[in-house]
């Protein structure tokens, strides 16, 4: 086993290597219903170190086994997933030219999953087909639009023709979409759809 004994970020180890979360690893969970206070409060430890121009956010260490390139978390794949998604909003929201986006695409690739068919079909997706430029504006045209709290990403994506309706059987898929776009609950008054926990990277 190769070990990292100095600390590095993410985005620093994928432009290097690819992480693959194995077969026997269980779903990703810090999206799950019923997760709500974990989100919020991670998502806001990331803010606030984001937010901070001498502050670091250390996140212990993440075990794995790595084969040539190859990296297989076996402690931590949580984290990552999380971190892996953050990153992916941020360029899916900052970038504007699909040049700029392809650059960051190629580093991005280097995380998947094996642990169902449709983690590893969506993430795939999410990154290759649907973070695009022209998906950007789409979604960024519309949050002008209209009320920035009624578009969702979570819903802009699964309207998207390339989203298999299958994907929202895996709990890994629905996991993600919830990270991104917070618990959605019906308000029965309004009859609309509400984020009242406000636990989403959009919202946060």
């Amino acid at each position: 086993m190769e070990a990292i004994t100095t600390t590095t970020t993410l985005w620093k180890v994928l432009k290097e290597s690819k992480i693959v979360i194995p077969t026997f690893q269980r779903d990703y969970a810090q999206g799950r219903s019923g997760k709500e206070d974990l989100r919020k409060r991670f998502l806001n430890e990331i803010k606030s170190s984001l937010e901070s121009s001498d502050s670091e956010l250390l996140l212990d260490f993440v075990y794995g086994t790595k084969k040539e390139d190859i990296i297989y978390p076996l402690d931590g794949q949580q984290r990552l997933t999380t971190l892996w998604v953050l990153m992916w909003y941020a360029v899916f929201m900052t970038q504007t030219t699909e040049a700029d986006i392809e650059k960051y695409r190629r580093i991005l690739q280097n995380f998947t999953y094996e642990t169902r068919s449709s983690s590893k079909d969506f993430i795939v997706w999410l990154c290759n087909k649907f973070l695009t430029s022209k998906s950007s504006k789409e979604y960024k045209d519309k949050k002008q639009k209209y009320e920035k709290s009624t578009i969702l990403l979570s819903d802009f994506i699964q309207n998207q023709t390339g989203f298999y309706s299958g994907w929202n059987q895996g709990p890994t898929v629905q996991s993600v979409l919830r990270m991104l776009s917070g618990t959605q609950v019906l308000n029965k008054e309004t009859k609309k759809i509400e984020t009242p926990y406000k636990d989403g990277i959009e919202q946060i």
